[in-house]
């Protein structure tokens, strides 16, 4: 499982955009590594914001199709957006505009997944 926040969202908002546009992103809707994920929310969690998106990735190509859509996003808003990828196995990568570059999200979607990169 990935979890996806937007760093520094405080009201969330930057969350919902990035959720819209990743519904809205025909490639990777098409693409069969990547699944929305709910997750049931903490009951003992202190804020009852969205504060991130979960999806579950079967594939290294999924996974590059998620980090290059996030990418693409924050290039739409203001300059230095990132985005936090965490994954259930311990990996984790920032994602910023810069990681529209193809070998950029190779090298992020192997800090996320480490060593359990699924196969493509």
């Amino acid at each position: 499982m990935i979890s996806v926040s937007v760093v520094a969202d405080p009201g969330g908002e930057q969350t919902r955009s990035l959720r819209k546009w990743l519904q809205r992103d025909a490639k990777l809707a098409s693409s069969t590594g990547v699944t929305p994920h709910s997750a049931k929310p903490d009951p003992e969690a202190m804020s009852g914001g969205l504060e991130w998106l979960n999806f579950a990735v079967s594939s290294a190509i999924g996974m590059g199709s998620l980090i290059t859509s996030i990418a693409t996003w924050c290039s739409t808003r203001s300059a230095g957006q990132q985005v936090r990828l965490s994954s259930d196995q311990g990996g984790s990568a920032q994602v910023s505009a810069e990681e529209t570059e193809p070998d950029r999200a190779r090298e992020r979607a192997t800090e996320v997944l480490g060593d359990e990169t699924p196969e493509s």
